[in-house]
């Protein structure tokens, strides 16, 4: 292991106390679910594992922007890295493929749709993979932060490799219910778990209760006057508001960014943030998973996340280069409260059977986006109910395929399931609003949330500041 740290990362590179089990185990030919936050080096454990391995790893990502970067950081290293995806030309899919087969290839990346098309899966058959690694795992679960329909599908396609290797699943957002999920649904036997802090000791947090709009409306500007600082807001027109106001009032850079840009505009403002020192980005949850920006300052909640999952995802990419000033600010106006997901069930309900039927003629799912009107989690709620009831799969990404005839028992079924996660995020958001309303050490409520137990006082929030002055 040092050897290889020395050869690929530095000479003078030493591992996180959390790092070594999780290499030796998958290197070992064992299964592994991670649960650590952000910044506290989930990549390079599967990085090193697969390298001392040995053959093909296959690393699933939800992300192309993420795939990307890790693959150029590989790359840069010496480490014969590839990423397969939308965007890769006809003759790159077909250099790739031929790596693959004369072993020129360690490190594979690739979303879950297109490791599921019959081309690649009968690549791997032939050349199958050392090691799976399952990035941002809780993508998987239906009440997970970021539901993709096609990570359920992936315990039925490594079943069915000619011999089934290590699986190591990663994720910095999993409460225990969650990562049984994870489990379940990958199939994982016996794995290690190791789980740290849901969030780095270095980021001070802190909940402000704001009496007024316009009190609300000072706080933000006065937070983000220096440094790089990142907002989250819940919806499109809510962050071109703030966008336009904060422009007016700042010096600095200010830009927005949510699924309703352009691609080349998200990635215009993903750069412009990413190389100025000072910079305000206001964005959707859409600018967060696998976002890999070391020297943001701080991040502002507008309005209440829908979960604790989804809250330390987002403040966690404040200070992932531990830098001492990190903070996370939540600005709760009066008398808002944390609102469940929601979704109505009786519309998805109607629509399932229809949804079906425009697929028989239409195989685009972003047609049927398109066509019924649907927010991305409506969709992957019906698409992934479809994949489970074995009546569709995916030649490729977005491509849906009919596989079998419709049955009443598909509209009983989704019934039940959409009753369990209303339910489920029904308890998270209770969850969130007693977070809001602690008295305690704020670490030792996300604490007894993820890990179930409290552990000792951070000392690095406003509850402990409170208590202290008193």
């Amino acid at each position: 292991m040092q050897t290889l740290l020395s050869r690929y990362w530095g000479a003078n590179w030493t591992l996180r106390p959390h790092q070594p089990p999780v290499i030796q185990a998958l290197s070992a030919g064992r299964d592994a679910l991670v649960l650590l936050p952000t910044g506290e080096g989930k990549s390079l454990c599967f990085q090193a594992a697969a390298l001392m391995r040995g053959g093909l790893t296959i690393v699933i990502s939800p992300l192309l922007a993420l795939m990307q970067d890790q693959v150029t950081q590989l790359q840069q290293r010496g480490i014969p890295a590839v990423a397969l995806n939308s965007q890769v030309a006809k003759y790159q899919r077909q250099q790739i493929v031929r790596g693959l087969r004369h072993g020129r290839t360690q490190l594979l990346y690739l979303s879950p749709e297109q490791l599921l098309s019959p081309e690649l899966t009968r690549q791997l058959q032939q050349y199958p993979p050392h090691l799976i690694v399952v990035d941002e795992a809780h993508c998987i679960s239906l009440w997970g932060h970021g539901f993709r329909p096609a990570y359920r599908q992936l315990r039925d396609w490594i079943a069915a490799l000619p011999q089934r290797p290590p699986v190591g699943a990663f994720t910095a957002t999993a409460s225990p219910a969650l990562a049984q999920d994870i489990v379940a649904q990958l199939g994982l036997a016996k794995p290690l778990v190791i789980q740290g802090e849901p969030l780095g000791n270095h980021l001070w947090l802190q909940v402000e209760h704001c009496w007024t709009p316009q009190g609300r409306w000072r706080r933000i500007k006065h937070l983000s006057t220096q440094g790089k600082t990142l907002v989250y807001a819940r919806s499109r027109t809510e962050i071109d508001r703030l966008t336009q106001t904060l422009r007016a009032e700042s010096p600095h850079w200010v830009g927005a960014y949510h699924a309703g840009l352009s691609p080349s505009q998200r990635q215009s403002a993903f750069h412009a943030f990413q190389t100025q020192s000072r910079a305000i980005l206001v964005a959707s949850t859409a600018f967060g998973m696998g976002v890999d920006i070391p020297d943001i300052d701080r991040v502002i909640h507008w309005e209440c996340p829908e979960s604790l999952e989804a809250y330390v995802q987002e403040v966690g990419r404040a200070g992932r280069d531990r830098r001492p000033n990190a903070s996370g600010h939540l600005l709760q106006l009066w008398g808002q409260k944390p609102r469940a997901g929601t979704f109505e069930q009786a519309k998805l309900q109607q629509l399932l059977p229809q949804v079906w039927q425009q697929l028989q003629k239409h195989p685009s799912t972003l047609r049927i986006q398109d066509h019924f009107q649907l927010s991305g989690e409506e969709l992957n709620l019906l698409i992934g109910h479809l994949q489970s009831e074995g009546l569709i799969g995916f030649e490729q990404p977005h491509m849906a395929r009919c596989l079998g005839p419709w049955s009443p028992s598909v509209a009983q079924h989704f019934c039940q399931m959409l009753q369990t996660v209303t339910r489920q995020r029904q308890v998270q958001a209770q969850a969130m609003r007693q977070y809001l309303r602690t008295r305690s050490c704020r670490r030792q409520s996300l604490n007894r949330y993820f890990k179930g137990e409290a552990g000792e006082i951070c000392g690095h929030c406003d509850r402990c500041l409170s208590s202290h002055k008193r």
